[in-house]
């Protein structure tokens, strides 16, 4: 059985936010930024150690998370799209000899529950050969969790390409929970329209 504190948490916190056109990451639920309530999120799940990515909004974020004992590393490159985050994590965890599974998590679903982590990372204690992903909006994404091994793969990846091009490579391994409440995420000025009228975001 997989220990509790087995698992590393990289939280993709880079993105520019250009579609948005303000950074999603310092959005506020009941006036939490939105990474630093994820990060406490990640943190609940009592990790072997929590990674975030930045980029663009790096001293912001810095600010958002401090007193939080996360490793807050910078994606010069984060301009060429999520997989260059990708590769920043996984040099991380590899640099800090992590050989256990890997939580990966983005900053842009205001309706994510530690609930649900919890849920992913029992299942993988369960299944420690296999891939456990969410499922919402007919596809697989985020929140995921998956071996030291796989995510290394990620350093493969080009350009704005996330994590479900090296998923899909061996769908036979993957076991997805469906989260529908997930497939509502922050892109767009219409989005967080939505989601303030809704309450997830603050006004």
């Amino acid at each position: 059985m997989l220990p509790d504190n087995a698992h590393a948490v990289v939280i993709l916190a880079a993105g520019n936010s250009n579609r948005l056109g303000r950074p999603k990451q310092l959005l506020t639920i009941q006036r939490i930024p939105l990474v630093r309530y994820i990060a406490l999120m990640a943190l609940m799940t009592k990790p072997a150690r929590v990674v975030v990515i930045v980029g663009t909004w790096s001293e912001e974020i810095r600010h958002c998370l401090s007193g939080l004992t996360v490793d807050i590393v910078l994606n010069d490159n984060a301009h060429m799209g999520m997989a260059s985050s990708l590769h920043a994590g996984a040099i991380a965890l590899s640099k800090a000899h992590h050989s256990g599974p890997v939580l990966i998590l983005g900053v842009d679903q205001p309706r994510l529950a530690v609930d649900h982590l919890e849920t992913l990372l029992s299942i993988y204690r369960q299944y420690p050969d296999r891939s456990v992903v969410s499922q919402y909006a007919d596809t697989i994404g985020m929140p995921a969790i998956i071996s030291m091994a796989l995510f290394a793969e990620t350093r493969l990846l080009t350009g704005d390409v996330g994590l479900k091009k090296i998923l899909l490579q061996n769908p036979e391994s993957l076991i997805a929970i469906n989260a529908p409440q997930l497939g509502f995420d922050i892109d767009t000025p219409n989005d967080l329209v939505l989601a303030i009228k809704a309450g997830w975001i603050d006004p």
